[in-house]
């Protein structure tokens, strides 16, 4: 198996918040500009496929609205990055 990970000297300041009563399995990073979600996968087709599913479940959440509204706005504004 082969994998591959990034790592880079930075400093930075964090701030962390505690959600209570609600189970989250991965971190949600907020910026100012963007919440930005992270997934890794061996295929990345898969990898694609569970960070999107994540963010449809996190938006429906945050903005609440429906699944084809999600859609909607993560076809126009989300940004899939590698």
């Amino acid at each position: 198996m082969h994998q591959c990970g990034v790592d880079t000297c930075a400093k930075v300041v964090l701030e962390l918040y505690l959600v209570k009563n609600r189970k989250m399995d991965y971190p949600i990073i907020e910026t100012e500009d963007a919440i930005v979600l992270t997934s890794n996968d061996m295929n990345f087709f898969k990898a694609n496929w569970i960070i999107t599913r994540r963010m449809i479940s996190l938006l429906k959440v945050y903005l609440d609205i429906e699944s084809v509204e999600v859609y909607w706005l993560i076809s126009i504004c989300g940004d899939l990055k590698i």
